[in-house]
């Protein structure tokens, strides 16, 4: 077979490819397809994988990311601040690796219940947080006046409507909730701020030539923050008065 006739079934079969991929269904832009169906006569080998994919594959492909609305992964900014937190205070132990290593031997227990409390912790203001959203109902009315009914009775003997005192009640304990749920927030934001605080004087000691004992001190305070963090989480057992 002469190369005038392998010429002319190369450029058939080229031919064909470029009807294929300019009828192909795709997400490419018209510029790019006119180019992909110009081109395919002369490099059509480099295009038959294309083909052979299939459109619904390359469309698969091609689908852009979900929108940031339809994800199902919720932030509310304490756990990305105590992820923060927990990547700093990882850092921090793995660089004493070397200086002060025997540190985290008697620690590694409290740092560990430390985390756990920390979590915990951000579990209760979420759960303080839905809840206070239940409760608060923008231009609440009462089902019933909480004014008395005044009939034949003498206004002097009219004593307190009781619905007015439950929702008396009602709102002092909401506002109570709102306390307990700043305290603890409040708190939390403290917590993790000083073990930040902590995590760098254990990097400066380090690279100042510090003795081991410094870097003791430090991690001791860092463990020690557990103690605080699990007395407000008990805070919700004690009136906030």
């Amino acid at each position: 077979m002469g190369s005038g006739v392998t010429v002319c079934f190369y450029l058939m079969i080229g031919t064909g490819v470029a009807v294929a991929l300019w009828l192909g269904e795709g997400p490419h832009l018209e510029s790019d397809r006119l180019f992909r169906t110009l081109t395919a006569p002369f490099f059509w080998p480099l295009y038959l994988p294309v083909l052979l994919t299939g459109p619904s594959v390359q469309g698969i492909a091609a689908m852009p990311p979900l929108p940031k609305s339809t994800q199902v992964n919720e932030d509310d900014g304490m756990a990305s601040l105590i992820a923060q937190v927990e990547t700093e205070l990882d850092t921090a132990l793995r660089s004493l690796d070397g200086w002060a290593e025997d540190v985290l031997s008697g620690e590694k227990h409290r740092i560990g219940e430390l985390r756990t409390a920390w979590h915990q912790q951000a579990s209760h203001i979420r759960e303080l947080d839905q809840l206070l959203r239940q409760t608060a109902v923008p231009g609440e009315a009462p089902a019933i006046s909480p004014e008395p009914i005044i009939g034949d009775v003498d206004p002097g003997e009219v004593k307190p409507s009781r619905i007015s005192e439950c929702e008396k009640s009602r709102l002092e304990n909401i506002r109570k909730l709102k306390h307990v749920r700043r305290k603890m927030y409040e708190d939390l934001m403290a917590t993790l701020a000083w073990v930040r605080q902590l995590v760098t004087m254990i990097h400066l000691a380090k690279f100042t030539g510090a003795p081991a004992s410094r870097a003791l001190e430090l991690v001791q305070q860092i463990a020690a923050a557990v103690e605080g963090v699990s007395e407000v989480n008990q805070y919700t057992s004690r009136s906030p008065d």
